[in-house]
């Protein structure tokens, strides 16, 4: 083969290769213009996603709320919609404290949640979560035979969930009944498949063992907790609370040093404070 033939040919080969890269990329550029817009389910599950990762800090609430705001302009009807509204304005009217005791939210929070989750309610086919979120706001209330109810239902339509599990446990710890707590917890725990929901049952588990347990096997959870997501400041900021609970002063400042390392928070500081008097006193 002459070198003039030999160029001929790898030219033509180079122009095919081009070819079939161009193609490639044309029908690339079509399939995603042919992507569908995200619909207002779509942005109504992203909020509420960002609302089940298990801190509201970090912006997760500004983000959550222009997700809804997003899923209202385009349906403000749709069930999901309905849900995500609720559940963020629960997470707005939070103030302090236990997540599932009412006096931790702003009374109008309340209200407005229930009014807003109705749709949800009522649609059909219906969804667990509208039922999770009603169980919820009914435990909120002091319901807690109706949100056991409620959770047969949410069980129902979606058996290999946590929450059912998680929410009934919350009603037996509420109701100080630790074994059935325990038992509810242990499924909770069976069935979490994130992050966010395994802190979520340790959570409960931390509570069980501090009311119904023993001091360590409390200080293992909240390790646990740790052990999931070392960077949440508040994970290491509840330990040590319960270090300084248990006068074992000397861990409780290492732990709450390592939460204001992360996030300064007033309470963090002033449990340092009080864990460096009750250190420097012995």
């Amino acid at each position: 083969m002459t070198m003039t033939s030999f160029l001929r040919r790898w030219s033509a080969a180079r122009s095919i290769v081009r070819c079939g890269w161009l193609f490639a990329l044309l029908v690339l550029s079509a399939c995603a213009e042919q992507a569908p817009a995200p619909s207002a389910e779509d942005h109504a599950r992203a909020a509420l996603e960002r609302l089940d990762g298990g801190s509201l800090g970090g912006g997760v609430l500004e983000h959550a709320a222009a997700d809804v705001s997003r899923a209202r302009q385009i349906n403000a009807n749709d069930r999901w919609v309905a849900v995500a509204s609720a559940e963020l304005v629960l997470a707005l009217g939070y103030r302090s404290g236990d997540a599932f005791r009412g006096t931790s939210y702003a009374p109008e929070a309340i209200t407005h949640a229930e009014r807003l989750l109705q749709p949800a309610l009522q649609a059909d086919p219906p969804i667990a979560r509208a039922y999770l979120t009603q169980a919820r706001l009914q435990i909120l209330r002091g319901q807690r035979r109706q949100a056991w109810e409620t959770l047969n239902i949410a069980y129902t339509l979606q058996p290999e969930h946590h929450r059912p599990w998680l929410l009934r446990g919350v009603i037996a710890l509420q109701m100080k009944d630790p074994q059935r707590a325990k038992t509810q917890l242990d499924e909770a725990e069976r069935w979490a498949d994130s992050n966010a929901a395994k802190i979520s049952v340790l959570r409960q588990r931390v509570r069980l063992e501090r009311s119904h347990g023993t001091s360590e096997s409390e200080l293992a959870h909240l390790r646990r907790i740790i052990d999931i997501d070392p960077s949440a400041a508040h994970a290491h900021g509840n330990l040590g609370a319960a270090l300084l609970r248990m006068k074992r002063y000397e861990e409780a400042v290492h732990a709450l040093e390592r939460a204001l390392a992360i996030e300064r928070y007033p309470l963090a500081e002033q449990q340092l404070a009080r864990a460096r008097r009750g250190l420097a006193s012995k």
